[in-house]
């Protein structure tokens, strides 16, 4: 049975391929979203830069223009951090945030 984050989630990185070419900017970009809206986080695994999708991906197309519009602000070294320190911080690892970090996770409506 297909799940409805997996479908989500799948929706937010086929539409982030369009912006970006790097994987795991995608991947954590998606994490972000996944993080703002709610969605079950357990298909995401941090790695040494960002946060990568775990499962598999689904053929299904959603809206991200407002996301991408959003973060193209941001360099993708800065999206990686965030979305790795947030990882951290869901995990109650102590965690330092910088300012722009926090600016991204607070244009994102993510509350740390």
């Amino acid at each position: 049975m297909l799940s409805i984050y997996r479908w989500r989630i799948s929706s937010y990185l086929n539409c982030l391929k369009n912006y970006y070419t790097d994987d795991k900017v995608v991947s954590t970009i998606a994490f972000l979203i996944a993080s703002a809206r709610g969605d079950n986080l357990e298909l995401f695994a941090p790695d040494n830069e960002g946060v990568m999708y775990t499962d598999r991906l689904e053929d299904v197309k959603g809206e991200c223009d407002k996301y991408a519009s959003l973060l193209g602000n941001y360099s993708e070294d800065t999206i990686k951090s965030t979305g790795r320190k947030l990882w951290c911080y869901y995990a109650n690892r102590p965690v330092e945030f910088t300012s722009e970090e926090k600016q991204i996770l607070s244009e994102l409506g993510i509350r740390i």
